[in-house]
């Protein structure tokens, strides 16, 4: 089992895919067994929803160039940027999705305004850097 598990997960996003093939296979053997002798083994539901779990992992984060798995990783603060938001007049607007600083609540370069954030005082840099995956 831990090798279809690993195969799985080296295969991406079309691991996911025989994943939730491989789920509806043993969610179909439960209902077959359920109808055919009116009870069932509750080992069958439980590995088909591990399935599940998995396949849905593996599409939403499935690396569909190398066929991998992946997590998002954060990309660090250049520290030039970081010094200039920590010694910038205040207040101003930065933007933590494309690291830009518009000229209002509106990033220009993103076209987004949910990620922008008004820097008032030290409590508003420090959420700021946390939220582009700064300590």
């Amino acid at each position: 089992m831990s090798a279809l598990v690993d195969a799985l997960l080296s295969s991406g996003r079309t691991g996911g895919v025989i994943s939730l093939l491989i789920a509806a296979g043993l969610f179909g053997f439960t209902a077959f067994d359920y109808v055919a002798n009116n009870g069932f083994f509750i080992v069958v539901p439980a590995i088909g929803l591990v399935f599940v779990i998995i396949g849905g992992l593996l599409l939403v984060h499935g690396n569909p160039q190398s066929g991998e798995f992946r997590q998002a990783q954060a990309v660090p603060l250049d520290p030039d940027f970081q010094d200039r938001l920590r010694n910038m007049e205040r207040p101003y607007f930065v933007c933590t999705r494309c690291r830009s600083l518009p000229d209002q609540q509106f990033c220009d370069a993103c076209g987004g305004n949910i990620d922008v954030l008004e820097i008032r005082d030290d409590e508003d840099l420090r959420l700021a850097l946390a939220s582009m995956g700064q300590t």
